[in-house]
């Protein structure tokens, strides 16, 4: 359940450290695919929900503990993914809609491009 989520990045997180001290037994060289799978998998179960509150703009109460589930299991380029896929979204929506709207007021480019700057930055 997503109230478990949390218990299970800190164990693949101590999974994880465990493996890189004993990787190079014989015993233990398939628990580094195994592990691999179980963070996938948790990879999975976040994902949704993460990008989900990325695209719902500064809603950083959601995403952060979302961010820190996947940042335990060393998933940073995911969380990273994520934002830029869901920034650039939105950007892209401002820029129709700013184009749109100097289209219809016969603005130019130069007259509405600072305003989409100072949004996007």
């Amino acid at each position: 359940t997503a109230g478990d989520l949390p218990r299970v990045a800190a164990i693949l997180s101590s999974m994880r450290r465990s493996l890189s001290l004993v990787g190079d037994v014989p015993e233990f060289r398939a628990g580094r695919e195994r592990l691999h799978a179980l963070e996938d998998r948790l990879q999975g179960m976040i994902e949704g929900s993460l990008a989900e509150a990325f695209s719902r703009g500064q809603d950083a109460s959601a995403a952060a503990p979302l961010c820190a589930l996947l940042l335990a299991v060393d998933r940073a380029a995911t969380v990273e993914s994520l934002y830029c896929k869901a920034r650039c979204t939105a950007a892209a929506a401002k820029w129709d809609e700013a184009r749109a709207a100097a289209a219809a007021a016969g603005t130019s480019l130069p007259n509405w491009l600072p305003a989409h700057v100072s949004w996007v930055a």
